[in-house]
């Protein structure tokens, strides 16, 4: 039977196991990594949403400053910065509402 098979063939390609270890060190990474910038996402949207409440204060500051009052009142849309009002971060449901003397209702 020997006299069949030849003796000089070198074996090329990589084993099951070899394979098997390789897959599971990319999964190992693969978890890593999700787990290192899963909330990234999330503190980036409050990150927004504290620079949007900043905003808000500032318009109501233009506001304020305006009328020369030290009562604090809605301001206008187009008192933001760029005359239009902060919208959500993500696509979310719930909005931003904002209600005003001109307009009133949640950003689309």
């Amino acid at each position: 039977m020997n006299k069949f098979l030849p003796t000089n063939i070198t074996r090329q390609g990589f084993t099951l196991i070899e394979l098997l270890v390789v897959i599971a060190i990319i999964a190992v990474l693969a978890v890593m990594g999700f787990a290192a910038f899963g909330g990234l996402t999330g503190k980036g949207n409050d990150d927004r949403r504290a620079a949007d409440m900043k905003a808000d204060a500032d318009a109501m500051e233009v506001v304020r400053s305006r009328t020369n009052a030290n009562v604090y009142s809605a301001p206008a849309l187009t008192d933001f910065a760029g005359g239009a009002a902060p919208k959500e971060p993500t696509s979310r449901t719930a909005k931003y509402c904002y209600k005003d003397s001109t307009s009133a209702g949640c950003d689309t």
